[in-house]
């Protein structure tokens, strides 16, 4: 990607740029809330606009479509929604991280802009005393989970799978969030040595663990493989696996965002008793997944790396 394409992909209200422009993203705390998504909007329309004009729009299209094609899904992903797609992708759910951080101190915010489904799930594994793992797909602005519940006073774990990543949240976190509310988060990196005894330690403190479900975040391939959207595929079963160790439920999370309005959903809690359980408790959340993607396939971003879960076949020409 040239250097052109690089900064309208990353655009003027690039997530990683909340440190760099903190100061000058905080003045726009003076607008209401929906003033503020239509600028922020306008202004990543001509950013995509000329974005389009690039090799890169097109390229990720190819390549998208590719992986459909090649692994049969096109019936579940039909080619004429990719636009769409990676409109929305570019658009709405790129801009919704740093929209939320901005606007992150204003409660009528929250409570105007933001719809939480199905959060009594949470506030049961906190009396029940194991916290929960909170199973992430990567659905929507998904990075909106862990600042959510910092904003909500919930202590959560996230696991990251680049160390970057990992410290500029934490940054972000203590930039634009009151410091009583900083020792709710902690972090970790997979796979960097401790990083499960870490996750364990914070269920045991009933926190909440988030960890992301359809890639673990290593070069070591899930010993698991099942049939997932018509393709035998690797199924990293780190979820089911700590669940079998602490008893602590698995709680699937969606996050989808139309406009200024953003909408968090918790699915009802999975458990599992033995450890002999794993492979098919694993396969239950798999199956889970595979029908909120059939539900509504604009919102899996999974479609961009499709290839790093496909057990695959030899790429045709």
């Amino acid at each position: 990607m040239d250097k052109k394409a690089q900064n309208l992909v990353e655009g003027f209200f690039n997530p990683m740029d909340l440190l760099d422009k903190n100061e000058l993203f905080k003045r726009l705390r003076n607008m209401e809330p929906g003033n503020l998504f239509d600028v922020m909007e306008s202004i990543r329309r001509d950013e995509i606009k000329k974005l389009r004009e690039t090799g890169f729009w097109e390229s990720n299209l190819q390549h998208i479509h590719q992986n459909l094609k090649h692994f049969d899904m096109e019936n579940v992903f039909p080619k004429d929604q990719l636009v769409e797609f990676i409109q929305y992708l570019m658009s709405t759910s790129s801009l919704w991280p740093a929209y939320f951080m901005i606007m992150s101190h204003d409660d009528r915010f929250i409570s105007e802009h933001v719809t939480i489904r199905n959060i009594e799930y949470l506030d049961q594994a906190l009396i029940d005393g194991n916290g929960a793992i909170l199973g992430q797909l990567h659905w929507g602005p998904f990075q909106l989970l862990f600042p959510l519940l910092v904003k909500l006073g919930y202590p959560i774990f996230q696991l990251f799978g680049e160390k970057d990543a990992e410290i500029w949240a934490v940054d972000m976190i203590k930039a634009y969030f009151p410091e009583n509310l900083w020792s709710n988060f902690k972090t970790a990196t997979v796979p960097e040595s401790g990083f499960l005894v870490k996750a364990l330690k914070a269920l045991k403190r009933n926190s909440f663990v988030a960890l992301p479900l359809e890639v673990n975040g290593s070069d070591i391939l899930p010993r698991q493989t099942l049939q997932f959207l018509g393709n035998e595929i690797y199924a990293p079963d780190g979820s089911a696996s700590i669940a079998a160790i602490t008893k602590s439920p698995i709680i699937l999370v969606r996050v989808e965002a139309v406009r200024d309005q953003v909408e968090i959903i918790f699915d009802e809690p999975i458990y599992i008793h033995h450890k002999k359980d794993v492979a098919e408790v694993n396969k239950r959340i798999f199956n889970k997944m595979e029908y909120h993607i059939k539900e509504n396939p604009l919102q899996w971003r999974g479609w961009a790396f499709l290839e790093e879960m496909v057990v695959q076949k030899e790429m045709s020409k």
